[in-house]
């Protein structure tokens, strides 16, 4: 279980990325940054490669009355971009080989967090076609780490604001 709080993304991305750097031989795994993107604001990469992006988090109210308690997934998306030069669907299906291979270290995996907690196994959502300037057509894969997360109530029994009339 994901621990009390809000969803743990920092540390949850850490892992991930540590997982797909190494699992994945020879290719450069990254957190997407500003070098990942050309003036226009297109993704640039050099193959073979993987840049991952914490994409936000959905929460689901559970059963408690005080709507403290929440099933959460943590999204992330995993971007895949290789090459081959004999044809642009060799290049394309090289990129969709790399994604495949993604989902195949991250279907299922538990992220052993450094705090002591463990994440519910990860969930595949969709692999979506993705342009990169200069290299053709990469993949992105949505994932979710799926957890409960117990919020504290700060506020729970209640709020009144000092000089409102």
């Amino acid at each position: 279980m994901l621990p009390q709080g809000p969803f743990p993304q920092d540390q949850t991305w850490k892992v991930l990325n540590a997982m797909l750097a190494d699992q994945l031989i020879d290719v450069d795994v990254q957190a997407i940054s500003e070098k990942d993107f050309n003036a226009d604001g297109d993704i640039i990469m050099t193959p073979p490669s993987v840049r991952t992006f914490y994409a936000g988090t959905g929460y689901e109210a559970t059963s408690d009355l005080q709507r403290l308690s929440y099933d959460v997934a943590g999204r992330f998306m995993i971007l895949c971009g290789a090459q081959d030069l004999t044809s642009a669907i060799a290049q394309a299906q090289a990129s969709a080989r790399l994604a495949d291979q993604v989902c195949g270290i991250l279907a299922g995996a538990r992220l052993n967090l450094p705090n002591g907690d463990q994440s519910i196994p990860v969930l595949l959502k969709a692999i979506e076609p993705l342009p990169i300037d200069g290299l053709g057509m990469g993949y992105a894969v949505a994932i979710e780490v799926p957890g409960l997360a117990q919020m504290p109530g700060t506020n729970a029994a209640g709020y009144t604001a000092q000089g409102v009339e």
